[in-house]
């Protein structure tokens, strides 16, 4: 199949706060590690462009830009301070930024992705943010996915901004899972023509989302 030259960008924020330290960030970390790969190995790679924010120390940080390789990830553990609306910011600046310069290029472009992977706790106020997401979602700008790293209740901290889209929690730490999901949704989006509707399978959540 000749695949169509529109570039689907993504966007994904990972907690690597404190709360994901041991097995559970060991086992995130191998997941998205085989999901860097399974995109560079892909005929269709070069039509994916995706960067990666997480924290460190009080402010969040570019792990992999959009047209970086994966040489930061080796870098990539947990300790950080779950700052969530700074590393929003950054992400949708990022994201903005780069739109921008792909369209100037004469590029045609999906609806960006920002994919959110959180454990369940933020400091900061989610009020600017929320806003945002509303007016990007809504003038169809953006497609936000949310996931909760556990299946535990969520705390306080992020009441705000899961009222605006409560998030998937995953199962067990089925990791590899999620983004073997992310990839093969990425993958269904590029092959569907840039002017054609997308949905999501509700039977691909089976087995690691709790419902």
């Amino acid at each position: 199949m000749t695949l169509q030259a529109s570039k689907l960008l993504i966007s994904l924020i990972i907690d690597n706060s404190a709360t994901m330290k041991g097995e559970k960030f060991n086992r995130l970390k191998a997941a998205l590690d085989n999901f860097t790969q399974a995109v560079a190995g892909s005929e269709f790679g070069n039509l994916i462009e995706y960067s990666i924010i997480g924290f460190e120390a009080l402010r969040p940080k570019v792990y992999k830009g959009f047209m970086d390789d994966c040489t930061m990830l080796t870098r990539f553990s947990a300790g950080g301070i779950p700052l969530l609306p700074k590393t929003f910011n950054l992400a949708l600046s990022n994201l903005e930024t780069r739109v921008d310069e792909l369209r100037n290029a004469g590029m045609e472009l999906f609806k960006p992705w920002l994919v959110v992977l959180t454990d369940g706790k933020s400091f900061g106020d989610f009020k600017s943010i929320i806003e945002k997401l509303n007016t990007l979602k809504s003038s169809g700008q953006l497609t936000y996915f949310p996931f909760l790293l556990s299946d535990m209740d969520i705390d306080d901290s992020l009441n705000d901004l899961f009222k605006f889209m409560r998030p998937m929690p995953i199962i067990n730490y089925k990791y590899e899972e999620l983004f073997k999901w992310i990839f093969n949704t990425a993958k269904a989006r590029i092959h569907t023509p840039l002017n054609q509707g997308f949905s999501l399978n509700p039977q691909s959540f089976d087995g690691w989302v709790k419902r």
